[in-house]
């Protein structure tokens, strides 16, 4: 029975690719409830937090070999996200509880106030870090790369001294290939979180602009009362956008700025993820849900989740003899 369950969630594992695919590809056709809606944009506040977690809980960006593809996938889940926030914003002047609750805890009454929290989110992750750590992932590859064959040449001439064995040669090889495509991948991740922000501005101007011309056109409402209904929806769209987007840009900037460890720890060094880190977003979700106005059965159901599932994985792992 146990070995039976192991196959399948392996062959589980290996279909969790298409199947997400699949997934994005229903968000992005079909409109989604705003329960769902919810849900999704805790799960993405969550995600965004623990892939910041990671970066600071590995001791070299190489211990975190799957961060650019991950990165990768976030993007385009939040992307996704965004199109169905949009549909609902412009087809219902509803995207959910938890839009409303960050559009009333950043605004409070006052659109310009809310308009200048968010224009200060996205020019910080913009123009600060996403951009400066572009600059810092290029030189970084570029300097990788043009070091190799040195350190080729080196692993050699401790090769033919007997300084190490065939084995550890090859082993460091293999590091030293895997080092420079860690960091290339990571030069154009970088372009991509860099692009998103501007997306998300983008996004954002299309709710309020095309808010406006439903509201005062088909809704009925006066241009005064749908500048202050969209104009709540966008920024509150665009805050839950831009700030695990910005939590994103923080942990990639985070790994390409490390400075090597000793080479040595690289065996001890822990892996990116570990079930306990499920703990800190749960504890961040289970804090906001908490907070009056909050929606607590989207953020506490999600953080319940997170538990669940960091004791689950926290039972499977092997034990030492």
């Amino acid at each position: 029975m146990r070995g039976s369950s192991a196959a399948w969630l392996r062959e589980l594992r290996g279909l969790a690719p298409a199947l997400l695919v699949v997934v994005l590809l229903l968000c992005l056709l079909l409109p989604l409830a705003t329960v769902i809606v919810d849900l999704l944009l805790s799960l993405s506040l969550a995600a965004a937090v623990l892939v910041l977690v990671a970066s600071l809980h590995v001791r070299r960006a190489e211990d975190f070999p799957g961060f650019p593809s991950l990165v990768l996938l976030l993007t385009l889940f939040r992307l996704v996200l965004n199109v169905s926030t949009t549909r609902l914003i412009l087809t219902q002047a509803d995207a959910g509880r938890v839009i409303d609750a960050f559009a009333a805890l950043v605004v409070r009454g006052d659109l310009i106030v809310g308009a200048v929290m968010f224009a200060v989110i996205t020019a910080i992750q913009y123009l600060v870090i996403a951009r400066g750590a572009e600059r810092v992932a290029e030189v970084t590859a570029r300097f990788v790369l043009d070091g190799m064959p040195g350190q080729q040449a080196a692993i050699d001439a401790d090769l033919r001294a007997g300084a190490i064995g065939p084995r550890e040669a090859q082993e460091r090889r293999a590091a030293l290939v895997e080092r420079s495509d860690f960091f290339g991948r990571m030069d154009g991740v970088m372009r991509w979180v860099k692009g998103e922000a501007i997306v998300g501005l983008l996004i954002t101007a299309t709710n309020l602009i095309g808010g406006l011309a439903v509201g005062s056109g088909r809704g009925g409402r006066s241009l005064g009362e749908s500048l202050e209904l969209y104009g709540k929806l966008a920024i509150g769209d665009g805050l839950l956008t831009q700030i695990p987007a910005l939590l994103i840009a923080l942990a990639a900037a985070l790994l390409v700025a490390r400075v090597d460890a000793d080479r040595r720890a690289a065996a001890t060094s822990p892996r990116w993820f570990e079930p306990k880190l499920l703990l800190i977003p749960a504890l961040l979700l289970g804090l906001l849900a908490a907070v009056p106005g909050m929606p607590m059965l989207a953020f506490a159901g999600t953080a319940t989740g997170l538990l669940a599932a960091a004791l689950l994985l926290a039972g499977r792992r092997p034990r030492p003899v």
